[in-house]
């Protein structure tokens, strides 16, 4: 019956037991309590009594008490009477219980032979007051006239009763003889029982009647129903929901198209920019140093395939500081990552430039029409390759004050490759199309967004080389006076 592993919060402290002692605690024997060793099979016989206590009263023998009360009171105390909690308990029962919960072994029922002999008188299956045989005839002979509407005056039942009912034929016979209307009489097929049983749940013969009277009228409105269904179910009217369906899902198709539209028109408004009075003092750009063999810098994962340039050399600009506005402030116009580490982009790795707070430039800017600063910047810069190349990878294809802040399709920077031998190739980036605004996302159609540095966007461009040729440089120029001042982060050139 269990084991107790502690006690509650109401526990008398100075009843220790050893947990090994114990068994459920409202039906523990009271010698197991003291010696669990010591015990035998009447311990169970006491267990099982108190267990029959609890489902016949419904409650324990001892409620309402702490573990070690109740451990007490098994030993001392013995319950209430059971035929006091149960109305109509008969008394024999009630000793037999109390017998079983006896204190001492030698007083209790000794053997689970005794118990069950014990019990037996009280566990004989009782009669039910009704036949199956009856039930399951008059059931069918019901069925016999239901749903047929015959005319009251002429139904006739078979008598029911009869123990031999599974054997009778159950079919129903309509007589025309005189009878009075709504009787129900014995029928001639049927040989009456000298020994009927009494069929305690049959119909009052008016009741037959009146489900008689009744049919037609719910056999009417069976039908109506089937034929309002066929009706609702008719090609016309499923024609008719089809199209009413189509016009819904036009209109809605309409209505959330022209939300779109207003979405992607706010999306393009330009974003106000910050201003404060006191601004972040900005560094001097840096000119651009040139060296004779640029530096390489290698991604061990990708060696095979690109090759990330060294492009500190050529930055001009630092991105976490404002970079077009002395009015800006320290959180305004800038870039500001806590992540400086190579990423890859479409599978192309590329290394940013960790401008150490704000000592290194991080960023190539070129020349624009707007603010404090882009006016200042170089129209072109050339950067020296030497080296073979099927594609140059860009970190760019954004800018301060490109599309939507300026929606002229104009120019905003020329890439122009040099190869050995003086043949070129040019490219020209256009606002809008190649170039967006670096504030926040703006997608526009020639180039991919990348990833975001804060709520900046960073976009990445992708210019084809002559793998057969050895490029001596590339350029990047502004060829229009546009506001728009493209920015470039990082550079990787794809082997041959």
């Amino acid at each position: 019956l269990g084991l107790v592993s502690a006690f509650d919060e109401k526990n008398d402290d100075s009843l220790t037991v050893d947990q090994d002692q114990l068994g459920t605690v409202d039906y523990i024997a009271p010698e197991q309590a003291v010696d669990s060793k010591s015990v035998d099979a009447r311990a169970d016989i006491y267990s099982l009594g108190a267990t029959l206590y609890s489902i016949m009263a419904g409650r324990v023998l001892f409620p309402d008490k702490s573990t070690a009360q109740k451990l007490l009171l098994h030993q001392t105390t013995d319950p209430e009477s059971i035929d006091h909690l149960v109305k109509d308990c008969p008394a024999e029962l009630a000793a037999v219980v109390h017998q079983m919960l006896a204190k001492k072994p030698a007083d209790r029922i000794q053997s689970a032979e005794e118990l069950a002999a014990a019990l037996a008188p009280f566990c004989e299956p009782r009669t039910p007051p009704y036949e199956l045989g009856a039930i399951k005839y008059r059931r069918t002979v019901y069925e016999g006239f239901l749903g047929k509407s015959p005319e009251p005056d002429k139904i006739t039942v078979p008598t029911l009763g009869s123990p031999d009912a599974d054997k009778v034929d159950l079919s129903v016979s309509r007589s025309a003889s005189a009878s009075l209307p709504g009787t129900l009489r014995a029928s001639s097929m049927i040989t009456a029982s000298s020994d009927p049983v009494i069929d305690e749940f049959a119909l009052p013969e008016e009741d037959y009647t009146q489900l008689a009277m009744e049919l037609p009228a719910i056999n009417r409105r069976k039908k109506s129903k089937k034929e309002k269904k066929k009706k609702f179910a008719s090609p016309q009217a499923l024609q008719i929901v089809a199209v009413v369906g189509s016009l819904c899902g036009l209109l809605l198709a309409a209505w959330l198209g022209n939300h779109a539209i207003r979405g992607m028109a706010a999306a393009d408004e330009p974003r106000p920019r910050v201003t404060v009075t006191s601004p972040l003092p900005r560094p001097a750009p840096s000119p651009p140093r040139p060296v004779s063999s640029p530096p390489v810098s290698s991604n061990p994962s990708d060696v095979k395939k690109y090759v990330t340039f060294e492009f500190r050399p050529y930055c001009n600009t630092l991105t976490t500081v404002p970079m077009f506005n002395k009015s800006a402030g320290p959180a305004g116009e800038t870039m500001i990552s806590s992540d400086w580490k190579s990423r890859k982009v479409e599978n192309v790795p590329f290394q940013l430039i960790n401008p150490e707070g704000i000592k290194v430039p991080n960023a190539l800017l070129l020349h624009g029409t707007i603010g404090d600063f882009a006016p200042k910047l170089p129209r072109k810069i050339e950067i020296p390759i030497k080296q073979k190349t099927s594609a140059i990878h860009l970190l760019s294809g954004m800018g301060g004050y490109c599309h939507p802040s300026t929606r002229e399709r104009n120019v905003v920077m020329r890439v122009t490759i040099k190869y050995q031998g003086g043949s070129t190739e040019q490219v020209k980036l256009l606002n809008g199309v190649h170039f967006a605004d670096y504030i926040r996302r703006i997608d526009v159609p020639e180039s991919k967004f990348a990833f975001q540095i804060g709520e900046s966007q960073v976009r990445y461009l992708r210019i084809p080389a002559d793998k057969g040729k050895t490029v001596n440089s590339i350029v990047f120029e502004k060829e229009t006076d546009s506001a728009c001042s493209p920015i470039v982060l990082a550079i990787t050139l794809q082997k041959p």
